[in-house]
């Protein structure tokens, strides 16, 4: 505490000095200023502590005995996070903190506000889990649930919230790629959580729809039906930006929201919510504004629930809201240091869109969708094309994995043409964002190669671009976090997101449409962003074409396109069988016991290598070997997903590490 007390005896020397050497009437002034002075701050350097490791494990593919090596020093690889730390009463003090003086007889202290809170009911044994279920009944679960579905695109479309994760307090980098903008909390103080989520806000722009703000939704269950406490403006793409923050104080419930916006001039806003008749409404108000002067300076003036306030009694509630923040709900990031560091001391309580929606169908009792049932989530038009209207393939899914589909191309006279239809099956859940599905059948109309002419225009039939040679694809739901999708995939993809682009450069932070991905010949189709736009804008209250917001009224599929050169009853050619087939593993039992000499006895070197990639291949690892890739695709189980060998090693179980460190040592 040495440093805290030699500031603020010389802060208290400077005061001295000041009051002796100037008139007595502007004492008072210099007092003041002296106070000010009380404002001390504690240097030193972090205590964070960060690891990091990054080994290539090439044992898969050719060099299995590098691999082994390489990718055991990426499992024992480890990082350490850092960890905020208290004042209590020894001489340790957190690293680059704020403190306020306070005078020991309580005549300076912080003023707590005057306004009665609602005070935290006794709190619920048991896990969170636990706290929920009891007090979240299958009726108001529902209920919540379907006003989420109910706003599942403008959600979706707020595609630019950051991350205190991936934030560099100093530098100002990183950004998000795990929205989380939906989350459950007792805001009325009975216990029984109520729904809060920030939804995007559509507008028209000429004639198109846009999407450039967000407002934050706070809902609550009167018994019946899910009613709404409140709406406001919570974050937007103008100037300077808008950084937000919503949290509950320790000792109650009401809700706290920190707004930070502007550009040259900038506005501070500190605004509690209270429950006041049918909804929430703001209570206690603090306020900084500051702006640019004549002399390359600022100005700034202050303000508490509208009225004018000196700069001491600003700083001095603002540090002690800050201090007695205890939840974090929602937000993206803050200017102010004091507030960024305490957010960093708390656990984040914010879900994205579909693991709120899992978690509200588990209390409502609801079945978990099959994966086949989120095609009635996507649109159905996906396009793939060269961006510059020479060539396009058009696919319409529908919800039962079939699909019809034409492709054009045009030459001066000649058109390359194939209309087709088939149907996708073997659906799965890789995560909340990634489905998979294997390619059963795809007929087309004509046989490849086949000509004719028509209008003075020769008609070449070929293959169905995009789709054909494929039998693994992936589907990227809206909302996929784009730093993890592969950069085949973006590279056709990009196009059909810049219709709104929330980062204003070439890759939103999350994909806002949706995606379709041919691994083979790693081509991606895209939907379109606009029709999303346009379908989440009518179904938005600001159109004035709102229905109840029910996941029934604001889930409209588009019928597709029917081809009626598809029609099963014409003598239809099928496509190249390409159905995936069963093979027998190497070693199937090298991820369930430890390896013996016995079990490889006689194998060749290639065997022992294949062995090696079979574990890998367990854990979705895409091979940079086309033969070796092309083998496992032989496989049902195979899901190639993961390009990151050393990635994959820290995955495998000690069994598999141990295997794989065996066969190297097999091969020499």
């Amino acid at each position: 505490m040495r440093k805290k007390y030699t500031a603020v005896a010389a802060g208290a020397i400077l005061g001295l000095l000041f009051s002796a050497s100037c008139p007595a009437s502007n004492l008072s002034d210099y007092l003041d200023l002296a106070k000010n002075l009380f404002v001390t701050y504690v240097s030193g350097e972090d205590s964070a502590a960060a690891g990091a490791s990054s080994a290539a494990a090439s044992g898969t593919d050719a060099s299995a005995a590098s691999a082994a090596s390489a990718a055991s020093a990426a499992g024992a690889a480890a990082s350490a996070s850092s960890a905020a730390s208290a004042v209590s009463g020894d001489d340790s003090v957190p690293d680059d903190q704020w403190y306020f003086f306070e005078e020991s007889d309580g005549s300076d202290s912080i003023q707590e506000s005057s306004v009665t809170e609602t005070v935290i009911p006794e709190a619920v044994p048991g896990t969170e889990a636990a706290a929920d279920s009891a007090v979240m009944s299958d009726a108001c679960a529902q209920a919540y649930l379907e006003v989420l579905e109910g706003y599942r695109e403008r959600v979706l479309l707020y595609d630019w919230q950051n991350s205190w994760g991936r934030y560099d307090f100093e530098e100002r980098t990183g950004v998000e790629t795990e929205l989380r903008p939906a989350v459950l909390a007792d805001v009325c103080g009975d216990a029984a959580p109520e729904l809060i989520f920030a939804a995007a806000k559509l507008f028209q722009y000429e004639y198109s729809w846009m999407a450039g703000a967000a407002d934050l939704y706070v809902y609550t269950f009167d018994g019946t039906k899910a009613v709404r406490l409140l709406k406001t403006d919570v974050d937007y793409l103008a100037g300077g930006g808008f950084r937000y923050v919503l949290f509950q104080r320790a000792g109650s419930r009401n809700l706290w929201l920190y707004s930070s916006c502007g550009d040259e001039n900038w506005t501070v806003t500190f605004t509690e919510y209270v429950l006041s008749g049918s909804g929430l409404v703001p209570n206690e108000v603090w306020q900084e504004k500051t702006w640019p002067d004549y002399d390359y300076g600022m100005m700034a003036e202050y303000q508490h629930n509208g009225a004018a306030a000196d700069q001491w009694s600003y700083e001095s509630a603002k540090s002690a809201i800050i201090q007695s923040m205890e939840t974090l709900l929602l937000y993206n990031w803050a200017d102010d240091e004091e507030l960024s560091r305490k957010v960093l001391t708390l656990a984040p309580q914010g879900m994205t869109y579909r693991s709120a929606v899992e978690k509200l169908s588990a209390y409502a009792g609801k079945p978990q969708q099959e994966p086949v049932g989120i095609l009635k989530e996507v649109p159905d038009e996906f396009i793939f094309s060269s961006g510059a209207g020479g060539w396009d393939c058009q696919l319409f899914l529908k919800d039962d994995g079939s699909f019809t589909g034409q492709y054009h191309d045009s030459d001066a006279d000649v058109v390359y043409v194939c209309s087709f239809h088939g149907n996708f099956t073997d659906f799965r859940k890789i995560d909340e964002n990634t489905y998979s599905m294997r390619l059963e059948n795809l007929y087309y109309d004509r046989t490849a190669g086949e000509q004719w002419t028509d209008g003075g225009l020769r008609y070449i039939s070929t293959d169905a671009y995009g789709i054909y040679g494929g039998d693994l694809f992936y589907l990227y739901l809206q909302g996929h976090p784009t730093e993890s999708l592969p950069e085949g995939f973006l590279s056709w993809a990009r196009m059909y997101m810049s219709g709104y682009n929330a980062t204003g450069g070439d890759t939103p932070y999350v994909l806002n449409i949706y995606g379709l991905y041919n691994l083979a010949g790693q081509e991606g189709f895209g939907t379109s962003l606009q029709d999303i736009l346009q379908k989440a804008w009518y179904a938005s209250e600001e159109s004035g074409y709102a229905r109840e917001s029910s996941a029934a009224g604001m889930q409209e599929n588009l019928q597709p396109v029917q081809n009626p050169q598809t029609d099963p009853a014409q003598n239809l050619q099928p496509a190249p069988a390409q159905n995936v087939q069963t093979v027998p593993q190497l070693l199937p039992f090298s991820s369930e016991r430890y390896l013996t000499g016995a079990d490889i006895a006689g194998f060749s070197a290639d065997q022992i290598q294949t062995a090696i990639n079979e574990i890998y291949a367990r854990h979705g690892y895409i091979f940079r070997t086309p033969e070796i890739l092309d083998y496992f695709r032989q496989y049902d189980w195979y899901l190639p997903s993961v390009a990151d060998a050393s990635l994959v090693y820290s995955s495998c179980s000690a069994v598999e590490r141990t295997n794989i460190e065996f066969l190297s040592t097999a091969l020499g």
